[in-house]
């Protein structure tokens, strides 16, 4: 994928307006040019009908964050920059069967892999992406929580080179799940 991406290739004039007082401003306290949101289950004894929670051996948990930013090209409505996030914390064999599904979602998608200092990482067009596996994702272990022994974590991270996200854009959905 290359960015920017076209979402609308070509504005009217009144909608090219409308981005500038609606998209493109911050008067409204809320700057639209960038949409942020997540998603997030998890298994707990407090939402165990929703979840399937048994007993404090079900702690299976999934977080999923983006954030992107739109602009105008010319008079095209375009994605400048892709941030998506997912987080899994879930027993082992399941974090494996994940895994696998991403390398084989990587492997015919034909990205490249890169250069790291132990995480896996690939390329492709304008687009990063990485995946790394521990046994405690660390802002866990900084709250201490703690998982059943057979747990694993693992995190999968795409986004568009050169995004030039906020500074404490990785520890957002850490303080929504436990925080908020």
């Amino acid at each position: 994928m290359q960015f920017p991406a076209t979402v609308v290739p070509e504005l009217s004039e009144r909608q090219i307006q409308r981005y500038h007082a609606h998209i493109d401003s911050d008067r409204t306290g809320w700057h639209r040019r960038w949409t942020e949101s997540i998603w997030r289950r998890h298994q707990d004894p407090r939402n165990e009908r929703l979840s399937g929670w048994k007993s404090p051996d079900d702690r299976r948990r999934r977080l999923i964050h983006f954030f992107d930013e739109y602009g105008l090209d010319g008079r095209a409505f375009v994605l400048r920059h892709a941030h998506l996030w997912m987080n899994v914390t879930l027993p082992a064999d399941e974090i494996e069967r994940y895994r696998a599904a991403i390398m084989d979602a990587i492997a015919r998608g034909g990205w490249s892999p890169m250069k790291s200092n132990g995480t896996e990482r690939w390329s492709r067009g304008h687009l990063e992406a990485s995946v790394a596996i521990t046994d405690v994702h660390e802002e866990d272990r900084i709250r201490s929580v703690t998982y059943p022994e057979r747990y694993g974590n693992l995190t999968l991270t795409v986004r568009s080179r050169g995004n030039p996200v906020p500074p404490d854009l990785e520890r957002r959905p850490w303080r929504w799940f436990h925080e908020v």
